[in-house]
């Protein structure tokens, strides 16, 4: 049974996503060893996982795209398979400079390789990128994370109505009814 995922991206990368993502969809995501990249695959995201990359502003968590794994790739192997998105001219002596270069040439790129990185998921399937799609407060109220010794609860700020950033900074793995709220505020989209 694939499981469903949440990432925190900050309002920053969100806002290099807006300007200039190609074809309104995120092309693939990149993980690494640090909490501002966090790795997918220590989350234990795998093939036909689904990804929920969310932000917060103000009191809503906003779902900006549903992402479906189709690979796992480390980076070299990425970089290699996209010669055009990485040319060999470009290349540095690390790969964090060859994703730095391409960065530079499409400043959206940071979005979705924001620092350090060892890995890259590429999609099956992915819905447009939007900022405006909120999750209903009823199913805030319910949204439940699971791990492998237990669920948790969302936690929220001392005023009841506001998420706690600290709840959702990672990746979180899903409870299954708050993975099914997810699949149902993203059904239909394209």
């Amino acid at each position: 049974m694939n499981s469903a995922f949440t990432v925190y991206w900050s309002r920053v990368r969100v806002q290099l996503a807006e300007t200039g993502l190609p074809d309104t969809r995120i092309p693939f995501l990149f993980g690494g060893p640090h909490v501002s990249q966090p790795s997918f695959t220590r989350a234990g995201v795998g093939v036909g996982d689904v990804i929920y990359p969310i932000t917060l502003r103000g009191q809503c968590i906003h779902v900006l795209c549903r992402f479906v794994v189709a690979r796992i790739l480390t980076v070299g192997d990425f970089i290699r398979e996209h010669p055009e998105r990485y040319p060999a001219e470009s290349h540095g002596r690390w790969e964090a400079e060859t994703l730095d270069s391409a960065a530079q040439r499409h400043p959206w790129h940071r979005a979705v390789c924001w620092t350090c990185s060892d890995h890259v998921l590429l999609p099956s399937v992915v819905s447009a990128f939007e900022t405006a799609r909120t999750v209903p407060a009823d199913v805030l109220q319910r949204l439940t994370y699971s791990s492998k010794k237990a669920e948790r609860a969302m936690r929220w700020a001392a005023d009841g109505k506001t998420p706690l950033l600290g709840s959702i900074d990672r990746i979180y793995r899903l409870a299954p009814t708050s993975a099914q709220d997810f699949a149902n505020l993203l059904a239909g989209a394209s």
